[in-house]
């Protein structure tokens, strides 16, 4: 960092596991919490752009070449966890609470020996691809089978920069889908979608019925090159009534880059229970977290008015092997806030789990997080008024997950539609770095934040 200083070259923040973002030298120390970071990125401009809409509860999608992560915004905070598996080993630090799996663009889809499809968990990756993009792929990929269905613009992607060949795809599609299982191309490719599509399900429901979160009461924020193509069968298959594509969302994870907070997690374990005699080894807890917390902001020359302080515990019942991290206002100094810690505690256990305990609580680590707020990136955007009639690019015939058949869809180039427009499905809204599918009986919605807002049309609405 000191030699990068002597020749003028700006030191770069790395993005951690949990959100934030630290110098190089903190990561150095502690290059653990940097493993998870890819994903959590996207999640972090996620709860940014649902804080800007007012939506306290939302799941995201990310959707990539190989693999897609699912994660929860509650409360208008993202999902947290302290613990992982990595290659079946247990990863002990704060990180973004994301489910993974594999499924992606360039999952391959294969037929095993007893004549059952899978798709993934391996990719056909950057090189060669998928075999519609002409670069030596050979294998059948979602991006193939999305190819055959018209989905993806039959000229090219990335704004043309990636040719598409639609007579690989269809061969791929034919060899190692169609044939095996006897039928014909278009099933075959809807076949490799709807697997998608289950599997995709699954992830979500870990990520919100398993957390005790019905997934239709929340919004869908889609993202990642894949995201906005796949999102439309999976909100419509578990009733999520809004889903919300970025404005950039095969860059989102750049964007959560850019706005992520300088952010350092301090913690010690304090095991005891919530009781009156607990308050003075909490107190002796906390202000030796504090004490810590100080140092990382003077060490960062971190303004006071910049400084932000939150805390966490992990709680869990007397006997239990497990714990739930509760967020506390402040760390219990009476006996008023450590009724109020197992009230919060409880009421997430049976959000969880659905049920309570009769019986004493205690704490097992007591977490602070601080942070550096109010300097992160202000991106600046550019809309476009007026009429998104020049936005219509033409039509194309389209199939997808649950479509009986082709269906006449609208083709629009996104780069041109205004604030405030209102767009019907079937339609295929393409940009430079993703294409969103929007289903017939559902109506997109160009917000004020650049994203599009998309939900099932309700009795009344002109179709």
């Amino acid at each position: 960092e000191l030699d990068a200083l002597k020749v003028g070259v700006p030191i770069p923040n790395i993005l951690l596991s949990s959100g934030g973002v630290a110098s190089p030298s903190d990561v150095a120390r502690l290059p653990i919490r940097a493993l998870y970071s890819g994903p959590a990125a996207g999640v972090i401009a996620a709860e940014t752009l649902v804080g800007r809409l007012g939506i306290p509860d939302a799941l995201t999608l990310d959707v990539g070449g190989t693999s897609a992560d699912v994660s929860i915004i509650h409360g208008g905070r993202a999902g947290f966890t302290q613990e992982r598996e990595l290659s079946g080993h247990s990863v002990r630090a704060p990180m973004v609470d994301v489910h993974s799996v594999g499924s992606g663009g360039g999952s391959i889809a294969w037929v095993d020996r007893v004549g059952f499809l899978h798709v993934g968990p391996h990719s056909a990756g950057a090189e060669p691809g998928p075999a519609g993009y002409g670069r030596g792929g050979e294998a059948a990929t979602v991006t193939d089978a999305a190819i055959v269905l018209g989905l993806i613009n039959p000229r090219g992607m990335l704004a043309g920069r990636v040719e598409v060949r639609a007579d690989l795809a269809a061969a791929a599609i034919e060899s190692d889908v169609a044939t095996p299982l006897g039928l014909d191309i278009v099933s075959a490719a809807q076949s490799v979608l709807t697997l998608v599509n289950e599997g995709l399900i699954r992830a979500v429901r870990v990520m919100s019925v398993e957390r005790g979160l019905d997934p239709r009461n929340v919004a869908l924020v889609a993202f990642g090159g894949a995201g906005p193509l796949l999102a439309g069968p999976l909100a419509r298959e578990l009733g999520i009534r809004q889903t919300i594509v970025p404005e950039v969302p095969g860059l989102q994870c750049a964007v959560g880059l850019l706005t992520a907070d300088l952010r350092a997690d301090f913690s010690t374990t304090c095991l005891a229970v919530l009781e009156q005699e607990s308050l003075p080894m909490l107190a002796a807890s906390s202000l030796a977290l504090k004490n810590k917390a100080i140092q990382w902001f003077v060490a960062g020359e971190v303004a006071p008015s910049a400084r932000s302080v939150r805390w966490f515990a992990d709680v869990r019942y007397v006997g239990q092997g497990h714990e739930l991290e509760v967020e506390l206002a402040a760390v219990p100094d009476s006996m008023d806030a450590l009724a109020r810690t197992i009230f919060d505690f409880s009421e997430l256990h049976e959000r969880s789990y659905g049920y309570v305990v009769d019986g004493p609580v205690e704490l097992v680590t007591l977490r602070l997080v601080a942070s550096r707020v109010g300097e992160s990136v202000n991106i600046q955007r550019s809309f476009i008024t007026g009429d998104s009639a020049r936005a219509l690019c033409g039509t194309r015939s389209i199939a997808y997950t649950g479509s009986e058949g082709f269906n006449e869809a609208k083709v629009y180039d996104r780069s041109l539609l205004s604030v405030g427009a209102i767009l019907k499905g079937p339609a295929i809204i393409e940009q430079m770095d993703a294409t969103t599918l929007v289903l017939s009986g559902q109506l997109v919605n160009v917000h004020g934040t650049g994203s599009l807002i998309i939900t099932e049309a309700q009795e009344g609405d002109v179709l």
